[in-house]
């Protein structure tokens, strides 16, 4: 059956994976994710010294919490690389290498 949000979560999901943020390099990433969440109404984004990102929705005097690296694991992405989805599983690959590059989700 179809389902919008899964669609919209595994479009994001693959934009995300696209974006090149190898350690001590996370400012496209940092963008990325700026942009994506100031869209949202209520929503206030701050940032620290190291470039953490602070996103917090509306007023209260503690939040959930949802911590995550922006950094990737591989070093690189190759000048072709795309990401590719097969079913529910998304991978980074580069043609020209002939094989997959990163992790994939």
């Amino acid at each position: 059956m179809f389902n919008p949000q899964k669609v919209r979560i595994m479009e994001l999901l693959k934009k995300l994976y696209k974006v090149y943020s190898p350690s001590g390099k996370e400012r496209a990433m940092i963008k990325f994710i700026w942009n994506y969440t100031k869209r949202i109404p209520g929503i206030k984004i701050e940032t620290d010294i190291t470039g953490n990102l602070y996103i917090t929705k509306g007023e209260a005097e503690s939040y959930p919490c949802i911590v995550a690296h922006l950094d990737q694991v591989q070093r690189l992405h190759s000048k072709d690389f795309m990401t590719v989805e097969t079913g529910e599983i998304i991978f980074g690959y580069s043609s020209r290498n002939k094989r997959q590059e990163g992790l994939g989700a």
